[in-house]
């Protein structure tokens, strides 16, 4: 379980650090946060 949450909060960074590049570029693609977190919960769940 430990290295799932790890895997998902490397995963958790790169994303806010991609989503924080690639914010100007693509603003039609700026999803809610709140979604991304039930996302890693939901991906905790499955796994």
């Amino acid at each position: 379980m430990k290295t799932i949450l790890l895997k998902l909060e490397d995963d958790f960074f790169w994303k806010l650090k991609n989503h924080k590049l690639s914010k100007e570029k693509d603003s039609g693609k700026n999803w809610k946060w709140e979604e991304y977190i039930k996302y890693l919960f939901t991906k905790v769940l499955i796994e």
